[in-house]
C-alpha cells in the first residue's frame, strides 16, 4: 500500500497534539504537518501532495465551511475528515456534500484510525452519532416519491457521482436523454437536497452494497429501516 500523506488542521493544539501522537503509530501514513486553520494551512496545502486533511474544528458555521471549499479549490482531490461536535441535521447537509469523513471528538482513538482508512480507501465516514443524527427525521417525508425503473438506475449512477458522459455510455442512452432523466428526478424529490435523496435511496436499497456514497453507521440505519 502506498503511504498516505496526512495533514493536521487545528482550533485547539492540545487535540491537534492529542491527533499526532494517534497517527505516528499508523502503519502506511506519515504526518506531513500540523498547522493552525487559516492562510497558513492554505499556503501548507499548496506545497504538500496530500492525500488526507483532519480538520479540528471549534464548532462547525458557514464560515468554516467556506473555508473548506477553498481547500477543494486548492486540491480537489484531497480526502477530508472532520473533527468537531454534533450540530443539527441542518448543518450537517450542507457540510457532507464537501467532506469525505465526520467525526466526533469524543470517538475513540481506535475509531479514528478506522474512519482513516476508511476515507484513505474513497469510501465515506461518519460517526455512529453523526449517523443517528440524519436518519433521525420523518421516515415518511420521501415514502411517496415513484421513480421508473431507468430513473432508478440513473439514481445510483448519480448518487456513485458519475456525469452524464458516463451515465450515458454505461446504460447506452445518449446524454440528453440523461438529462431529461435527472430533471424529471429532481422534480419529483422536490426541495430534497442530495444528503435526502441519499437517505431515500438507502432506504429503498438501491445501493449496491459496495458502493461509496453512503457510510458503515449509516448503512446499520439503512437495514434496520422497513424497506
Amino acid at each position: 500500500m502506498k503511504t498516505q500523506i496526512l495533514l493536521i488542521g487545528y482550533h485547539q493544539r492540545i487535540l491537534a497534539d492529542a491527533l499526532s501522537a494517534v497517527f505516528n503509530n499508523i502503519k502506511d501514513f506519515a504526518l506531513a504537518g500540523v498547522v493552525p486553520i487559516g492562510d497558513e494551512l492554505l499556503d501548507k496545502i499548496r506545497v504538500y501532495e496530500a492525500d488526507i486533511l483532519v480538520l479540528e474544528f471549534n464548532s462547525l458555521s458557514l464560515l468554516n465551511l467556506n473555508y473548506i471549499k477553498k481547500i477543494r479549490l486548492l486540491n480537489h482531490n484531497l480526502k477530508i475528515l472532520i473533527l468537531s461536535d454534533l450540530v443539527s441535521r441542518g448543518l450537517l447537509e450542507k457540510w457532507l456534500p464537501e467532506i469525505d469523513g465526520y467525526m466526533l471528538k469524543s470517538c475513540s482513538a481506535e475509531e479514528f484510525i478506522f474512519a482513516i482508512r476508511k476515507v484513505s480507501a474513497s469510501e465515506k465516514y461518519l460517526c455512529s452519532k453523526v449517523a443517528t443524527s440524519l436518519f433521525n427525521q420523518d421516515q415518511h417525508s420521501s415514502s411517496r416519491i415513484l421513480l421508473t425503473e431507468r430513473e432508478r438506475e440513473i439514481l445510483i449512477l448519480m448518487l456513485m457521482m458519475d456525469n452524464n458522459h458516463r451515465i450515458a455510455d454505461k446504460l447506452n442512452i445518449s446524454e440528453s436523454t440523461v438529462r431529461t432523466h435527472r430533471k424529471n428526478i429532481r422534480q419529483k424529490f422536490g426541495t430534497a437536497n442530495q444528503i435526502q435523496i441519499l437517505m431515500y435511496a438507502c432506504r429503498e436499497r438501491l445501493l449496491p452494497d459496495n458502493s461509496h456514497p453512503i457510510c458503515t453507521n449509516c448503512r446499520i440505519h439503512c437495514e434496520a429501516t422497513p424497506a
